[in-house]
């Protein structure tokens, strides 16, 4: 072979790897954080690694530092743009574009919500290789095996709800109702993204929540008493009984804002070409997302009572109404979307069962405050989180003692 063969296919490669680099190449301007992916993006795994490790402390770093200025991180599975809070008001203008990707995004999301083992097991690979692993990972065949069992077992009932005289009157009658043409594959994808979705979730918020109570057990009599008031004056669980626990609402939400579920959020891909009031341009294909849990610590969005530093069951807290002019702020709501948090996401993508979730919270939680004791046990404190990536999760290894409360028990 000659050596004019030999230097192009050498120029070839040179020009294979730097077309498929991302960010870099088309952000010269933007800095970036964390290890870089080196020339030619030899050092791109070590980037990764670093991420999977460190990926909140490195989000965290970027907006300290870069506060209202785009940044770029590497995360497991691709280059991210890190925006700034102050584009929140100019993203969801191209946001619609995503609605032609609806069917895909749900095929994915099921992958990544249902199946995250087999997500994580891939992200560190090529994405070029990742439909060939695949078939390869456990994760992947028992995926498969809950899918057809889902389809086994809902086939019957979708069927039923496309007859003319059925009301859609739950989910799976509005998901059957509101598709153009009823294909039961994508009815049961649908339906396991949206459980996936609410379950893990509201489960960690709950869970956020009762770590809370058990480090800080004297409030945990003051709210079981609001509590059993609400109850003896409405009778039961009710709506009415949830609306009144105005105490326990600002628990649940300071919970939050201080545990977010993800050191990034609004993760959005660019569908169209999109320019930002500062003349950075937005190429299709970009990745963005913000720096969510930063914005919840930042004092911009959160200086009333403590700083954002502390813990502070009260923050959100408003006082029973008085009298009919007296104002209730809508942002102080755990379901509320104020500046600064994006636990529910933001503009037309916000969360649409979040007050659904708040209810379900509120009931797990409310439940065990009313009839059980809590604690941990003696002389173990809250555990710290777990992170890996840009996730957060509450210690899923810690106990919690319970003691049924008899007749009497405060």
């Amino acid at each position: 072979m000659s050596l004019a063969i030999y230097l192009s296919i050498a120029m070839s490669l040179i020009v294979l790897l730097v077309f498929i680099s991302p960010c870099r190449s088309r952000f010269p301007g933007i800095p970036r954080v964390g290890k870089t992916s080196g020339l030619l993006d030899f050092n791109r795994t070590t980037a990764k690694k670093e991420f999977v490790i460190n990926g909140h402390r490195l989000v965290d770093e970027g907006y300290q530092k870069y506060k209202d200025e785009p940044f770029i991180v590497q995360t497991e599975d691709m280059e991210r743009l890190i925006l700034p809070p102050k584009f929140l008001a100019e993203l969801p203008g191209f946001v619609p574009d995503m609605a032609a990707e609806l069917s895909f995004a749900m095929s994915e999301s099921l992958i990544h919500c249902s199946s995250r083992a087999t997500g994580n097991a891939l992200r560190p690979y090529p994405r070029l290789l990742r439909p060939v692993l695949r078939s390869f990972l456990a994760p992947k065949t028992r995926m498969d095996g809950i899918f057809s069992k889902a389809l086994e077992i809902l086939g019957s009932a979708i069927q039923e709800r496309q007859k003319p005289e059925h009301k859609a009157n739950n989910l799976l009658g509005f998901l059957v109702s509101t598709s153009e043409v009823v294909n039961p594959k994508e009815i049961v994808l649908k339906l396991l993204v949206l459980n996936s979705a609410a379950l893990h979730t509201s489960t960690m918020f709950a869970v956020h929540t009762l770590y809370y109570l058990c480090e800080r057990p004297s409030y945990i009599l003051d709210l079981r008493a609001k509590m059993r008031d609400a109850l003896k004056e409405e009778g039961s669980w009710r709506i009415s009984t949830i609306n009144k626990l105005r105490k326990l609402d600002s628990f649940m939400k300071e919970s939050m804002r201080y545990n977010q579920p993800n050191a990034l959020s609004f993760d959005r891909i660019v569908l169209t070409p999109h320019t930002l009031s500062t003349g950075l341009h937005l190429p299709i294909g970009t990745f963005i997302s913000m720096a969510s849990e930063s914005m919840s610590r930042d004092p911009t969005y959160y200086s009333n009572h403590d700083s954002p530093a502390t813990f502070n069951p009260s923050r959100f807290y408003q006082s029973p109404p008085q009298t009919e002019k007296t104002t209730y702020n809508p942002l102080k709501g755990f379901t509320s979307i104020e500046p600064g948090n994006l636990a529910w996401g933001n503009g037309r993508q916000t969360c649409p069962g979040r007050w659904y979730a708040g209810v379900v919270i509120k009931l797990v939680v409310g439940t065990l405050l009313e009839g059980y004791e809590m604690k941990f046990p003696e002389g173990v404190k809250r555990p710290g989180n777990f992170y890996r990536n840009a996730g957060i999760m509450p210690c899923t290894k810690q106990e919690i003692l319970l003691r049924k409360l008899v007749l009497g028990d405060s």
